[in-house]
């Protein structure tokens, strides 16, 4: 299985990067270079599963609107976009951030860029009541599809659909206490490549 996606991947970057230097040469609109991007969201689900001590169980979802913040910079071959993101969002009194490193590779090279994303960063949890003051650190990792439909020369409408994982382990009153967030989001933002 994973000899198949790395023939896969190989497949679609080598493919990408022929088609990025046939444009190149062609003297087509400008799709290459650093870019940066803002974004918020159209839609999220988020759910958070805490679990203390193994003894008690406890799931908060939360279905958000459209607000939370996505931004981002990083450098686009034509053939695979590589980017640094921060996103930033409530669930219920939990507030996260999350910084992450990000990969995109174009599926097909039309006006309008289907491509596949995967990202891998630290996320950054906080939560503060009565009873508990919580700011835990955790590796995220997350998978999503998205479309780059291209406006202008180097200017982008960019629509993405990410799902996001994330374990947080600590001691919660001095009890072990492991928290699971998921979540997934549309974003819709702008690109603009320099």
């Amino acid at each position: 299985m994973h000899k198949i996606s790395v023939v896969v991947l190989a497949t679609i970057l080598a493919a990408n990067t022929a088609y990025a230097e046939s444009e190149r040469l062609s003297g087509d609109p400008k799709d290459e270079g650093f870019f940066i991007y803002a974004g918020l969201d159209a839609y999220s689900k988020s759910n958070i599963k805490i679990n203390i001590a193994d003894l008690v169980s406890d799931s908060v979802s939360y279905h958000g609107h459209f607000g939370n913040y996505s931004i981002g910079a990083g450098y686009n071959t034509g053939a695979f976009a590589l980017s640094a993101n921060m996103a930033g969002f409530d669930i219920d009194d939990f507030r996260m951030q999350n910084l992450t490193a990000r990969l995109e590779l174009p599926i097909l090279p039309f006006e309008t860029t289907p491509f596949i994303m995967g990202e891998l960063g630290i996320g950054h949890i906080s939560y503060d009541d009565e009873l508990l003051d919580i700011s835990e650190l955790a590796f995220t990792y997350g998978l999503g599809l998205g479309a780059r439909i291209w406006l202008y020369d180097g200017l982008s409408l960019k629509v993405n659909w990410l799902h996001t994982w994330a374990r947080f382990d600590f001691d919660a009153l001095d009890v072990p206490t492991t928290l699971k967030g998921r979540r997934h989001a549309v974003t819709i933002g702008l690109e603009y490549i320099f």
